[in-house]
This record gives structure tokens, sequence and C-alpha cells, in this order.
């Protein structure tokens, strides 16, 4: 039996927000170019990297700053960034099929606008962790935008 995660379910927009991360111990990325202070990039920690309050409220502050141009309309988007140990996100990327460099990078600047996540750890010192999030958007509601 398939089962879906409808974290957000009664905000409308985001129907589903999901962190998918590898839970390997002591496994590192190798990355061409570290973010400042990273000497090694995580897949998994002691202790993963969390937005404020988590991530429903990470899915609704980013619903706020959402203003796409027209034509910008990917409804599957997986993001990937580092959470460097200061809780500043880096080395962001953004796939999603519908869409072009431009929109890509509206969806980098309102990640890059917001908020210091809480850095991970790992046996009690700060690390940066990579992360992956998928994130499905529904367009077809009539509030989108409204607050």
């Amino acid at each position: 039996m398939k089962k879906s995660l409808a974290l957000l379910k009664p905000y409308g927009i985001i129907g589903y927000l999901a962190a998918m991360l590898s839970f390997v111990s002591n496994v590192t990325v190798a990355q061409t170019s570290l973010p400042a202070g990273c000497d090694s990039v995580r897949m998994a920690a002691d202790v993963m990297p969390v937005y404020k309050r988590g991530i429903q409220d990470f899915a609704i502050e980013f619903r706020k700053a959402m203003k796409l141009r027209d034509g910008c309309r990917p409804d599957k988007i997986v993001f990937k960034w580092i959470v460097d140990k200061n809780g500043k996100l880096s080395n962001i990327e953004v796939t999603a099929a519908d869409a072009d460099d431009k929109c890509r990078e509206d969806y980098i600047h309102i990640l890059e606008s917001m908020a210091a996540w809480t850095p991970g750890s790992h046996k009690g010192k700060p690390v940066c962790v990579r992360m992956v999030m998928p994130m499905y958007v529904d367009y077809k509601v009539s509030n989108w935008n409204d607050d």
C-alpha cells in the first residue's frame, strides 16, 4: 500500500513536503567547493539542522516569500543545499523539470533571504550538513500569495 506524506494539508498550497536524508552514520560528501568554514560536509549528523520550529515553519515562510513571475510554475521541485556551521544555506541547487534558469534563480533568492537554520551537530560539535528537500506545489488553490 502506497503512503504519502501530507504535512501541510491544512495550508492548501503545499500538498506535501519532506526532507529526504541519508541516515548513514559517518558519511561525508566530496565537494568541489566547500562553503567557508566547512572542512567536510555530512549527509547525516547526530542532530540534523532544523528551520526555526520545524519543517512546517519553513514551508509557511517559503510560501509567503514566493513571488513567481509568469511562466515559472513547476509543481515538482527538488532543493539541495548545505547548512553550514552557522545555520546559513549555501551551495543551493534547484531541480525542476519545467523551470528555466531565471526561475531557478528566483527560488535560490527566496531561500537565501529566509532566516538561518539551527545548524546540525555531530558528537557535540557543529557540522556542515547536505540536505535534499523535495516539494510539491499546488498552484490551483485560489489564495496563492494571499496573507
